[in-house]
């Protein structure tokens, strides 16, 4: 957000600096474990952590303390997040798991969706996501070299159906709706964009980029396909 950024780690916190400040301004303390990934909510308000202590949690930069909670059910390690551009949903990768992602409503912490592979013997470790600019797919990428996207269309939001806000009782099961294969590169980067298309360059077209390491013994290949528009 570009004077404000936040730091997390091994130390179970996260906190937030000014870049004319050397001291944080604030620190949040609440994770029993290392803090793994952070991401800031569009109002840039509100900070959410992930950690190795399977849980998420929602920090409100007005008074430093956790607002939200959120912990999927048999949840492993917490490796990678994102908050919809909408503001309205929380998404969480984790480690070596068939669920490539959990998705929560930030307003009640119910647990929405639960993105799986319909292929049960597939476990893989998430390690990033992206949701596009319409907050309606969630694209996800890890080590078993697939970018899959997921149509959130019929999640609706926010659920009525179940008072325990990480009961599956309600949670959709979501398949992939796409899979976009990588020759041989683990996904660790993902972002969806919006690009000028056009001579005039007056159109618009959402598009997904992934990035992964230098190719292994099977091959070079060094980010991920690019797909258009879902």
């Amino acid at each position: 957000f570009g004077y404000y950024f936040c730091a997390a780690g091994h130390d179970r916190t996260a906190a937030v600096y000014s870049t004319d400040r050397l001291h944080p301004l604030r620190v949040f303390i609440g994770h029993i474990s290392d803090v793994t990934c952070v991401k800031w909510h569009p109002n840039s308000a509100l900070v959410a952590t992930g950690s190795d202590d399977r849980t998420c949690r929602l920090w409100d930069m007005r008074v430093g303390g956790c607002v939200r909670y959120f912990q999927g059910p048999c949840c492993s390690n917490i490796t990678c997040m994102d908050i919809s551009p909408n503001g309205s949903m929380l998404a969480a990768g984790n480690i070596n798991s068939c669920n490539q992602a959990y998705l929560w409503d930030l307003g009640s912490s119910k647990l929405q969706a639960i993105m799986c592979e319909d292929r049960t013997e597939t476990l893989s470790t998430t390690h990033c996501m992206s949701f596009d600019p319409s907050s309606k797919v969630l694209a996800t990428g890890g080590d078993d070299q697939i970018v899959r996207t997921w149509n959130l269309d019929n999640v609706i939001l926010p659920s009525l159906a179940a008072n325990n806000v990480n009961s599956t009782a309600s949670a959709a099961l979501i398949p992939p709706s796409h899979r976009y294969y990588t020759r041989y590169t683990p996904i660790y980067a993902l972002k969806y964009g919006v690009v000028p298309v056009g001579v005039s360059g007056t159109g618009r077209r959402t598009v997904l980029f992934g990035g992964g390491p230098l190719g292994n013994e099977r091959g070079t290949e060094t980010t991920g396909r690019k797909s258009g528009s879902e």
